[in-house]
């Protein structure tokens, strides 16, 4: 499977509009599933509801 990851700093947007917090995990669903998964990941994210984090629609590839 392949798919796309965009992701933006949370430094690029002002705190008023983010309101930066520190992350630990990233929450993944994989394809076809409802229960998502845990990664451990420590990054400065937003509280306030920014974007920092997109996927394109994941197809079958090889990656590469």
């Amino acid at each position: 499977m392949k798919g796309l990851l965009i992701a933006a700093h949370a430094a690029g947007y002002s705190s008023a509009k983010c309101a930066p917090v520190t992350a630990h995990w990233l929450q993944i669903f994989p394809p076809n599933q409802t229960v998502p998964i845990y990664l451990h990941f420590t990054s400065t994210a937003c509280a306030k509801p920014v974007k920092l984090l997109t996927v394109d629609v994941v197809v079958p590839g090889s990656g590469g």
